[in-house]
């Protein structure tokens, strides 16, 4: 059996409505993941990623259920149910939020992940990542929304929460 290529992939992400998808285009809402590819996320729609667990999931040693939590941004003492399935997987032919993958900025990094260097949607990460030969993709970025769509805002039932270690 051959052994699957794995990658992180880290920055910021968001997902906004204005970021054009192309120069003539609005931002789609999802794209269709790329054959032979599963994508692991570990904040569910519309929730932030702290960095503690970024690099974890940098290192491929991601927490478990247990050992995270989803909290409010604005008020960390508010806290919300970890919906089912954590780690979230999008497997080949899924639909997934095509979010907006950012520079790392001021992040800190473990184990050299796949960064860009401008806003770059993330169909567009995915398709490069899978013609490098990467068929587990683990998704180290914030997974926040910035719209005003309504149809949009229904993608990101997490908006306002963010996923921490216990």
């Amino acid at each position: 059996m051959q052994p699957v290529n794995l990658r992180a992939i880290s920055g910021h992400g968001v997902f906004n409505e204005d970021s054009p998808a192309t120069e003539r285009r609005k931002k789609i809402p999802t794209f269709t993941v790329s054959k032979g590819v599963t994508i692991i996320t570990y904040a569910p729609p519309g929730a932030g990623l702290d960095n503690a667990v970024a690099n974890l999931v940098e290192a491929f040693d991601p927490p478990a259920a247990g050992d995270v939590e989803l909290v409010m941004i604005d008020d960390s003492r508010q806290k919300k149910q970890m919906p089912p399935g954590y780690p979230y997987r999008y497997a080949a032919d899924s639909r997934m939020i095509d979010y907006t993958v950012k520079p790392l900025g001021n992040l800190r990094t473990v184990d050299n992940p796949y960064s860009v260097t401008a806003s770059t949607p993330l169909r567009t990460v995915v398709a490069d990542l899978a013609g490098a030969g990467y068929t587990a993709l683990h998704y180290a970025c914030c997974g926040t929304s910035r719209t005003e769509n309504e149809d949009f805002k229904r993608l990101m039932p997490y908006h306002g929460y963010y996923v921490r270690l216990k």
